[in-house]
């Protein structure tokens, strides 16, 4: 007993520092406001870039919350799978089975100019205004080109990482693919895909 009470000005010195340290931590984290995320996408904050996409096809159904596992993963690539369910919400029943087709032809990692040509193909865009001066376009045949320009005078495609190029080869990500869709809906009408 002796030997506490020696060092209790100790220990006191202790406890204080203790209890200061752990008000001025509840303080700093108290003073962050949390982000709040779209109902359970625990990846996806109202400041995140695809936020109102992602919101919007929720609420058209397109996207179904029970089918992602509480997180979007909007860097992830976009599979043929993901794609062909979410077009084929898009466009609604009766959708022919060639449009599939042509979603599974486009490969595993769907790249972003085998998208631009089925969402223009899904569409049926056509040249509407000038459209972006995209610098890496000359390589592509002269159809991803044009589906490239088109969707880029609807607004529907944007400056790929603000560089002045599109990334027609690059795989397109879940959530750029989502933005697509979202500005497609609300540009045109849609219209049931007929391929020959």
């Amino acid at each position: 007993m002796k030997t506490w009470v020696k060092s209790w000005p100790k220990h006191r010195f202790i406890y204080w520092i203790t209890v200061i340290l752990l008000m001025i931590c509840l303080v700093a984290c108290a003073s962050e406001e949390p982000e709040m995320s779209i109902g359970p996408f625990i990846d996806i904050p109202q400041s995140h870039e695809f936020y109102p996409y992602i919101q919007d096809l929720l609420d058209k159904g397109i996207i179904r919350l029970e089918e992602e596992e509480k997180r979007f993963r909007p860097d992830d690539n976009l599979s043929w799978e993901e794609a062909e369910r979410m077009l084929g919400r898009a466009l609604g029943p009766g959708s022919p089975e060639s449009f599939k087709a042509l979603v599974k032809e486009a490969g595993e990692d769907i790249s972003r100019e085998a998208m631009a040509r089925i969402m223009v193909l899904a569409f049926d865009f056509a040249l509407a205004s000038e459209p972006l001066p995209f610098s890496d376009l000359a390589g592509l045949d002269q159809e991803s080109r044009e589906a490239i320009q088109i969707l880029s005078s609807h607004g529907v495609i944007r400056d790929f990482e603000a560089k002045g190029v599109f990334g027609p080869g690059e795989p397109i990500s879940r959530g750029y693919f989502v933005r697509m869709l979202s500005l497609a809906i609300d540009k045109e009408p849609l219209r049931i895909l007929e391929i020959g």
